[in-house]
């Protein structure tokens, strides 16, 4: 098996050349799966005018003596001691419980975020400490790393589960949401400033989290359009964007939708490894200098690990610096890196340098350390890991070597660390990197990227609109259908006024409706913001204004179906129909805020749950506003639903004319007063009741006469309901322009929870 530790050459060099793995196995890939080498090509002039306007700009980043801690319950913390103390090892159970946490950060750390923008040489140093710290209830996760990483060149983060590698990659990209750092990273040999790297920088996450409804070719051209420098012109971001398809082999999934990590391949979407190269072409679109990744080859299989890596080793090639998190690669995945940062558990270093030809650098050094030689069937990395006990027992471990102390004292850590002091030296003041901030035209450009993005998306969610569409006619004529042609007599009194309460159902509905799509972009709202695609702001005005277009469709379908069903007045429609448009933007902006506020949709289901019915019980219709207690009347006011409630009763109600048919009359006996007419009570409606048997069977007096009593109708006009519930006939404009506040209120709050918010931990 000699043969399988060979790796291709470079041309025009005899020597050994692992990166180049990557190259010649996709190469020979693509020629296997599409059955020809790609025909695309880029006009050399136009491609000459683009590396021009998006020249690298060199960066040298460096960090050095940071710790990080990660707070940790002291009840939990307490537990941990006393076994120590149980077991009377010390050392070797603080390690163990560091891999505990450690472990559980990393399942916690799939969802994030990434950073942004220019291109080549950077270097990074780093020496990264951590402790613990029992008495503070904190847990140090990291302890004296140290490292750089080069332009063209990748480095792997490796180690056993628990030995902190995204930890220590999320402390370098500032990913960290808890915890305590301390230190210094330097940026140009100058301390950092993230705000200003991150135009410099790429995370790529370890999920894939895209916008699903948006093709490769549109997520790709999103980026470059909101990513490369302001100013930038759109035909240049256009053709780099085919270059980087091109590059990332994607061009044949250029039309495919995105998809989710829940979609198969069968649904028309694209597969997994094309998904992981999309998020790695996201973040080449930015054209970064410093690029970070997060297992890019976790969960697939060898061939498409292989597209996976040929991808990363084009960013390296684009003279950037790859610092990547690697878990159990395979031989051909390992062998295309050029650097090796190995840790243990506990989160120290036992290696870090060249891996050499054919890893024979790292292979070579824990031999001459007192490990047993690899031998040819073996593969590099796993070999590395059982020899630092990566997967081993604690109890077991404890018998090994501590390959992190034999590190410490090595001639290869000492030149390591003398070559990271040089890196800092020649870095300071060497480079200097410029970035114009966008103006407020190019900011007002973005948003409208995002709002088109948003629009398109919608679009081609059927299961989300064509769901409210149905929804609306379903609700409509099922309302119309109960209350059709509804007299407007007594005793169908309750059932009119009842249906006006009912016709804004369709808007209640749509709270929950828009709970799913908003949930389901958050992850990718959260990357788009963290790698400063656009601001907060652009999102929140994007996603309000998707959502005018079916709001007004939806409420038109069901307005049209009820208000002419039941037979309300025809020239209140456009006020019937203004009201539910606003309300039902309402709605939409309520749902869309608690799912900026609340951490999970089953929350926000909950709670819309308990908004709708305290929503009903404030409204003035269940319990109107006279009968509401006094201490309340601040609820009554503050509840939305009331003022649109008012508003389509007052429209719907007001100076409509009721009658009383025969058997709705009440009686009460002819008043001496009345001088044997009933009419003599004023404008009453008191009529003149003849029949005395009738009188005598609603259990009233009969009068000696021709009047034998009096009967009266108890409602023929709407203002007399409007004064019933308490409501003011005068305020139907007022109405309107409440539930226009309330809505331009809660898309504030909705800008601000994005802004401020992040359901994030990492």
């Amino acid at each position: 098996m000699a043969t399988s530790r060979e790796y291709p050459r470079r041309h025009g060099d005899d020597s050994v050349n692992p990166r180049s793995i990557s190259e010649y196995s996709i190469s020979q890939e693509q020629v296997t799966s599409f059955g020809q080498a790609s025909s695309f090509s880029i006009d050399p002039a136009a491609l000459h005018v683009e590396r021009a306007v998006l020249e690298p700009q060199p960066l040298i980043f460096t960090w050095k003596g940071i710790s990080y801690w990660v707070p940790v319950p002291k009840l939990k913390e307490k537990r941990s001691l006393q076994k120590l103390v149980r077991r009377k090892k010390v050392k070797e159970s603080k390690a163990a419980t560091v891999k505990e946490v450690e472990a559980e950060r990393d399942l916690e750390s799939g969802s994030s975020t990434e950073a942004p923008q220019p291109p080549p040489q950077t270097e990074q140093v780093a020496h990264v400490d951590a402790h613990s710290d029992a008495e503070d209830g904190e847990l140090q996760l990291l302890y004296d790393v140290f490292g750089f990483a080069q332009p063209r060149r990748l480095l792997a983060l490796c180690g056993a589960s628990g030995a902190g590698k995204s930890t220590l990659l999320d402390v370098l990209a500032n990913r960290k949401t808890k915890g305590r750092i301390a230190g210094e990273i330097c940026v140009n040999g100058e301390p950092v400033d993230y705000s200003f790297l991150t135009h410099f920088m790429g995370y790529v996450e370890q999920r894939d989290l895209h916008i699903s409804k948006q093709t490769v070719h549109e997520a790709v051209l999103f980026a470059a359009r909101t990513r490369l420098p302001p100013g930038t012109p759109d035909s240049v971001a256009k053709q780099f964007t085919e270059y980087i398809l091109e590059i990332m082999n994607l061009s044949v999934d250029r039309n495919r939708l995105v998809g989710s990590e829940a979609d198969s391949e069968a649904s028309g979407v694209i597969s997994s490894d094309a998904r992981k190269r999309l998020s790695i072409a996201v973040e080449y679109a930015a054209n970064a200098s410093l690029y970070f990744l997060d297992e890019p080859t976790s969960g697939l299989d060898a061939r498409s690990a292989l597209r996976v890596m040929r991808a990363i080793r084009a960013l390296a090639d684009n003279d950037c610096a790859v610092v990547s998190v690697i878990h159990q690669p395979s031989f051909e995945v390992f062998g295309a890196f050029d650097d090796l940062l190995l840790m243990r558990s506990g989160g120290r270093t036992v290696y870090f340098g060249e891996l050499g030809d054919a890893c024979t650098s790292m292979t070579s050094y824990f031999a001459r350390n007192g490990a047993e030689p690899i031998d040819d069937m073996t593969n590099p990395a796993d070999y590395m890991l059982r020899v630092i006990g990566g997967g081993i027992d604690s109890k077991r471990k404890a018998q090994m070597r501590d390959w992190a102390d034999i590190w410490q004292d090595s001639q290869e850590c000492k030149a390591a660390l003398e070559k990271l002091e040089e890196l800092k030296k020649t870095s300071r003041g060497r480079y200097t990197l410029t970035y114009k901030p966008p103006t407020r035209r190019q900011q007002w450009r973005r948003a409208y990227y995002v709002t088109i993005r948003q629009l398109i998306s919608y679009w081609r969610t059927p299961t989300y609109n064509f769901s409210r569409m149905v929804l609306a006619v379903a609700l409509g004529l099922m309302i119309g259908l109960f209350f059709l042609k509804l007299p407007r007599n007594n005793t169908a009194l309750d059932s009119y006024v009842s249906v006006v309460y009912l016709s804004l159902l369709y808007g209640v509905f749509l709270i929950q409706n828009v709970l799913g799509p908003t949930f389901q972009e958050r992850a990718a709202f959260y990357r788009e913001i963290a790698s400063g695609t656009y601001k907060p702001i652009a999102y929140a005005f994007a996603i309000g204004i998707a959502e005018i277009p079916y709001t007004i469709v939806g409420s038109v379908i069901f307005t049209l179906l009820v208000f002419f069903m039941v037979g309300y007045p025809a020239a209140q429609y456009g006020y019937f129909l203004l009201m539910n448009i606003l309300f039902s933007l309402f709605t939409t902006s309520l749902g869309q805020l608690l799912a900026a506020l609340l951490s999970s949709q089953v929350v926000g289901v909950m709670i819309v749950g308990m908004l709708i019915p305290l929503m009903n019980v404030f409204s003035g219709f269940l319990q109107p506003y006279p009968d509401i207690p006094h201490w309340l009347w601040w609820a009554y006011y503050a509840d939305p639903y009331r003022w649109a409630l008012e508003g389509v009763v007052v429209a719907c109600v007001d100076n409509v004319a009721f009658h009383c048919d025969p058997g709705e009359f009440r009686f009460f006996p002819l008043p001496p007063s009345f001088n044997g007419d009933c009419s003599d009570g004023g404008t009453l409606n008191y009529y003149n009741e003849t029949s005395a048997s009738v009188c005598a069977a609603a259990g009233v007096t009969v009068a000696n006469g021709s009047v034998a009593c009096c009967r009266y109708c108890p409602v023929t006009n709407g203002r007399q309901i409007i004064e019933e519930f308490g409501l003011h006939a005068n305020w139907k404009w007022i109405d309107i322009g409440a539930v226009a506040g309330f809505y331009a209120l809660f898309r504030i709050a909705n800008t601000l929870a994005l802004l401020y918010i992040r359901h994030l931990n990492r």
